[in-house]
This record gives C-alpha cells, sequence and structure tokens, in this order.
C-alpha cells in the first residue's frame, strides 16, 4: 500500500506541478493525503489537516508549536 501511494503521489506532483506552482499549505495537504491514504492509523485521524489540539512527545524536551 505504501508504494502505491507513493506512486499515486508522484503522479499527482508529475500532473500538478510546474514551474508556476506555489506550493501552499493546501498542496502540500493533499499531498499528505495521498500518501497516506488506507494506511493504518498512527496519528491524526485527519491526515493532512492541520492539528486541532497541541500535542506532547514523551521523553523529549522538545515542545511542538501550538495547534493552529
Amino acid at each position: 500500500m505504501e508504494i502505491e501511494n507513493l506512486e499515486s503521489a508522484i503522479k499527482f506532483i508529475e500532473e500538478n506541478t510546474d514551474e508556476k506552482t506555489i506550493f501552499s499549505r493546501a498542496y502540500i495537504s493533499n499531498i499528505h493525503k495521498i500518501i497516506t491514504n488506507k494506511l493504518t492509523q498512527e496519528g491524526s485521524m485527519y491526515p493532512g489537516d492541520l492539528r486541532k489540539h497541541n500535542v506532547a512527545i514523551k521523553r523529549s524536551q522538545h515542545i511542538p508549536p501550538n495547534h493552529m
């Protein structure tokens, strides 16, 4: 499944990208949705969307930025 998703993402990029393409949040989110399509859920219930709440990383001193 992962390989098929990567192939789909590459196809999307090839068909929708040229020298005028703006790499917006929506464009990147769309690629993320393609890559994570039908994979076992390990994180967000909404892949490609911005987080709706703050998160923490166990055993890490890094503090991720606040959600938007």
